[in-house]
């Protein structure tokens, strides 16, 4: 929910190895793609952790350069790899809604995991909305390979394009909706996240558990995801099937907090018709109200004060 500001690298090494980080820190928080590729060309490592805290890849992305992160992952960057915070790329792509990202980063982990050819088949078919096509792959998958996690992987993706037609036929080949997968996100996770509420529907009326947490380093559940841009249809239709109002984060967060943070004055609205509880103190040991307060959003402050 607040997540930390990432701080140049300074290196403790010689002062060769020190400057070329240095160089390599800078590049990642500006997005120099020469400036980056010369530094991986002299020897930098794309997985390392820089003194400020962050990862390359993941300065890169909670700055939203795209091309920059493309080049890491093609040295071998990994999206999954937490920084010293406990955040990945990913989290700070679903964060800072970086959809490019987050669809580059469950290409690339899709493809380091299942085989190449066949993950990268699978996802062009998804991204095209090919339904049939996507399906045989799925099937090629589950029986050649024994892969389900790779097909789970797969529905993240239609779910985070708003496929729900490419998710429906998906989901007669995996069957478990909530089937583990590398990016720690089930599909109605990540339909919540982007707002496809048509995507939530058919997960839901399949079975998907709509209080599933993630692995992601806050361990949100579907009604979390939905508030942080505000997305009411689908919040409503969560909690009409069984949504727990009330469910936590791993710090004590429920999602009448997220949705106060973001400032989504209409989410909040209808969890608090719902009757969440507004004295659940989380991360920062604050009410709703006074996260309200200190983030400056005055129509939530006149709604938790009624």
């Amino acid at each position: 929910m607040m997540l930390p500001v990432l701080l140049p690298f300074v290196c403790s090494c010689n002062d060769n190895r020190e400057d070329l980080m240095l160089q390599f820190s800078v590049a990642a928080e500006l997005g120099d793609l020469v400036l980056g590729s010369r530094s991986v060309e002299d020897g930098a490592n794309v997985n390392a952790w820089l003194d400020g805290g962050g990862t390359p890849l993941g300065v890169a992305t909670a700055a939203g350069h795209v091309d920059f992160s493309q080049m890491l992952l093609a040295n071998g960057a990994d999206p999954m790899l937490p920084d010293s915070f406990g955040y990945t790329p990913f989290d700070y792509a679903i964060e800072r809604f970086q959809p490019e990202l987050v669809d580059l980063f469950i290409v690339t982990m899709g493809e380091r995991v299942g085989p190449p050819d066949i993950m990268f088949e699978f996802f062009e078919l998804i991204a095209a909305g090919d339904a049939a096509g996507a399906t045989r792959a799925a099937e090629f998958l589950r029986d050649n390979h024994g892969d389900l996690s790779m097909v789970s992987l797969g529905m993240v993706l239609a779910a985070a394009r708003g496929e729900s037609e490419v998710l429906d036929r998906l989901l007669i080949v995996r069957e478990d909706p909530d089937g583990p997968n590398p990016s720690g996100y089930t599909a109605l996770a990540m339909a919540a996240r982007f707002g496809c509420l048509d995507c939530v529907e058919v997960l839901v009326e399949d079975g998907a558990d709509v209080n599933w947490h993630t692995s992601s380093r806050y361990e949100t559940t579907p009604l979390m995801e939905a508030s942080r841009d505000g997305h009411v249809a689908v919040g409503r239709y969560l909690l009409s099937r069984g949504a727990q109002v009330n469910e936590t984060d791993v710090h004590g967060d429920h999602a009448l907090n997220w949705a106060v943070y973001f400032g989504q004055t209409e989410f909040v609205r209808m969890l608090l018709e719902a009757g969440v509880n507004t004295a659940v103190r989380g991360q920062t040991n604050e009410f709703a109200l006074q996260i309200a307060q200190r983030e400056g959003h005055t129509e939530i402050v006149e709604l938790l004060t009624r």
